[in-house]
């Protein structure tokens, strides 16, 4: 949010002024890291998949500057240089606790549409979960949610 509120929305404004645009005019939609799971046992295990993928993609220069809007840009040069060494599993090390809580969403099937809702209300105009899901797997949950979601 932090992000989106102080980069990229100013950003699309002055793009939007420039082109003679209004911000209704224009759709802001993007992905967020959601951990989900029926109890805490569940969030936590999904938890550790989120910071690996979050290592990932932090080790692309391009994202540093996401890290550098927490003063986290030196933990984007590391884990760039364990990518380029293929240092897949240390690479999730580098994301603490602190970083998982502030580029992602967690909580139950029943309140992680409330809550992601509530983080991205005035950021996002549409927004998609990013998780790691396993085709077949609570699908029942799944459409619960998606119903709560989507109104």
């Amino acid at each position: 949010p932090k992000y989106l509120r102080e980069y990229v929305l100013p950003n699309v404004e002055k793009g939007l002024q420039k082109a003679g645009r209004a911000r209704k005019d224009f759709e802001i939609q993007s992905t967020a890291f959601v951990i989900v799971g029926k109890n805490q046992d569940e969030i936590e295990k999904t938890r550790e998949a989120v910071r690996q993928q979050i290592s990932f993609y932090a080790s692309t220069r391009t994202y540093k500057i996401v890290l550098d809007m927490h003063g986290w840009g030196d933990v984007a040069q590391r884990l760039n240089e364990k990518a380029a060494k293929g240092e897949w599993v240390a690479m999730a090390k580098e994301i603490t606790d602190e970083m998982l809580d502030v580029y992602t969403v967690s909580g139950t099937f029943d309140d992680i549409a409330d809550k992601v809702k509530q983080r991205y209300d005035g950021l996002l105009d549409r927004v998609a979960f990013y998780i790691p899901y396993r085709a077949g797997t609570d699908d029942a949950e799944w459409a619960k949610l998606a119903k709560r979601f989507n109104g």
